[in-house]
């Protein structure tokens, strides 16, 4: 089980200690919340920078698999400290480093075993944001590194095919020269006992070098069909995944009461913007997809980590539709007590008593 759970954040005079499943941080617009969901992707080291006149520094309090570890960081810093039983490293935000040291705390597990894969964008896909642009190719990408897709060893794997056909085609052009070259020597030489031997010599040489060609061409044609063989059990372990969150998403849709629009399947959904939806409607659907991964990966066998951060992201949709999703998010979080969902929203008829911080009543965090 790779488990994340915020326990506190404490910035200036701002402190919220979190609750194990619903939190809700309430405010007007501008009153601070999007300042308070950035900080905590700056102290876990998704954003390089970040900015606030009234507060230096940013203590964030994590459970990773009941490890509890403290990150802290200043504003303006990349440094980000770790406190884990008094053992305090220092490392980089988004480094190789960083990455590696995520990836020692929440143990995701691939197809394919080895450290190529990264933790940023399993944990940059948990938040949601209605002002952060969504890039759709990484997404799509994410979600398949929580299928346990090797995703990032796809790509070096393709890069250096890539290299090796260029190098494999220049070859073959080589060779045409150098062959066209010798055998337009042999002609205008002509033949005798002398020139003969010479004509050996240059054959044997040239067996020698393009047997170092004929080795590329088959290691190309050997990692071509070994990459064909990784890339098809790979697709059907994606299948398979992809099959569980899809069912679960059509069945969160009917829960709902949400009104189901033609479905194409996930991966249409994620990398192609629909022209059937409004805004809300697939605002409201990704929404759904986040949720159908939490539900599927309480079987533990998907790389997610049980905790959604939702700045406003649900603020496009209807007042119905926004009900049903607290609804939905109170059930799931009494059926799954591993998954932590923290919204911020300008809304006051929440849940109260899942009500981690209210700044219509404290003020703004500009004013503290």
């Amino acid at each position: 089980m790779n488990n994340i759970k915020l326990k506190s954040l404490k910035m200036g005079k701002i402190y919220i200690s979190f609750n194990s499943g619903l939190n809700y941080i309430l405010g007007r617009n501008a009153s601070g919340k999007t300042t308070i969901f950035n900080a905590i992707r700056y102290a876990i080291g998704l954003d390089k920078s970040f900015s606030h006149n009234s507060f230096s520094n940013i203590e964030l309090d994590i459970l990773f698999n009941e490890r509890e570890i403290r990150f802290s960081r200043e504003v303006g810093s990349l440094l980000i400290r770790t406190n884990e039983k008094d053992l305090i490293r220092e490392i980089k935000a988004q480094t190789l480093e960083w990455d590696n040291y995520l990836k020692d705390l929440l143990s995701f597990e691939y197809i394919y075993q080895g450290n190529s894969e990264s933790a940023l964008p399993i944990l940059d896909f948990c938040f949601l944001s209605e002002m952060k642009s969504t890039n759709r190719r990484k997404q799509w990408e994410a979600v398949n590194s929580i299928c346990g897709i090797n995703t990032s060893m796809f790509r070096i794997v393709e890069n250096d095919i890539l290299a090796l056909r260029k190098e494999v085609a220049q070859n073959k052009k080589y060779k045409a020269v150098i062959e066209e070259f010798s055998h337009k020597l042999v002609t205008d030489l002509g033949i005798n006992a002398q020139v003969s031997n010479s004509i050996n010599s240059v054959e044997e040489i040239k067996e020698k070098f393009f047997n170092s060609y004929d080795e590329k061409e088959k290691l190309l044609l050997n990692a071509i069909l070994k990459f064909d063989e990784i890339k098809d059990t790979s697709n059907k372990e994606l299948a398979n995944k992809l099959s569980e969150i899809e069912s679960t998403f059509l069945n969160l849709n009917n829960h709902t009461g949400f009104h189901k629009e033609e479905f194409e399947g996930l991966e249409n959904l994620i990398k192609e913007k629909s022209t059937m939806m409004s805004f809300g409607a697939e605002t409201y659907s990704r929404f759904l997809i986040v949720l159908s991964i939490a539900i599927v990966s309480q079987e533990g066998n998907l790389n997610f980590p049980h905790f959604i951060l939702s700045d406003g992201y649900l603020s496009s949709n209807d007042n119905f539709t926004y009900l049903h999703a607290v609804t939905l998010l109170e059930r799931l979080t009494s059926n799954n007590e591993n998954l932590q969902y923290i919204e911020f929203t300008n809304r006051q008829d929440v849940p109260l008593e899942h009500v981690v911080l209210d700044l219509y009543a404290q003020g703004d965090i500009h004013d503290n």
